[in-house]
């Protein structure tokens, strides 16, 4: 999908519902990592991250000046790399469902409007994929130690990833990934609560700096 298309695909999800405000979340509170080994950090984190996901989600969609807000349920393999997600506006309506594994990303449905100007399964779905998986840096990353953070950087497709772990617990803050030299898209994580043993972030936002939009995830509840 170029550029053009994706952008008014937003804009056509971005007019058919106003949303609510932004969703703040609480930045990651700041202390040393001076003495905390990186390889502990990612083992911890992998260990505490669940395998499978099923969400209550608020989603707002930001493009510009104008919002798009609905109500998601997503699930998620990450073993097997796959998920589906549905949403409704909050009248109820059904706005789309998709499912996803590592073939690619099958549209089950979709409102007519959102699919006029370009692919809308496949873009939500790299979103999704951008969110909940890969969410460990390879063994081979090189790391960058600063005092209140580890970065792990890798190669990836055509260009760079960036993992940030932070805060009291050294938990994945942030995924950025780069091509020559820009920032594409940036991944944050905030607020990160436990269920069962396992790490889940209150908020996520994502920022496509590439065609301009930003999505805001609010966890409402774990579903078992």
């Amino acid at each position: 999908m170029n550029v053009r298309n994706l952008t008014a695909v937003l804009l056509f999800m971005l007019l058919l519902i106003t949303g609510c405000t932004s969703i703040p979340f609480h930045e990651t509170p700041l202390v040393s990592l001076d003495k905390a080994d990186p390889s502990t950090i990612v083992e911890r984190f992998g260990a505490d991250s669940p395998e499978e996901l099923q969400l209550l989600n608020t989603i707002v969609f930001e493009y510009r000046w104008r919002k798009f807000s609905a109500l998601g349920v997503v699930v998620v393999n990450i073993k097997d790399r796959t998920f589906t997600l549905a949403c409704i506006n909050q009248m109820g309506v059904n706005l789309f469902e998709l499912a996803g594994n590592k073939d690619g990303v099958t549209t089950v449905f979709v409102m007519p409007e959102f699919t006029k100007q370009g692919d809308f399964g496949a873009a939500v779905g790299e979103d999704i994929k951008r969110i909940y998986f890969d969410l460990l840096p390879s063994p081979d990353a090189k790391i960058e130690r600063e005092k209140y953070r580890i970065a792990f950087r890798q190669s990836t497709g055509l260009g760079l990833m960036e993992y940030i772990f932070a805060g009291p617990e050294g938990n994945l803050v942030e995924k950025n990934y780069y091509e020559d030299g820009a920032t594409i898209w940036t991944v944050s994580y905030y607020e990160y609560t436990r269920n069962k043993g396992k790490l889940y972030p209150t908020g996520t936002i994502l920022k496509n700096n590439k065609y301009g939009y930003r999505l805001i995830v609010k966890l409402k509840e774990i579903q078992e």
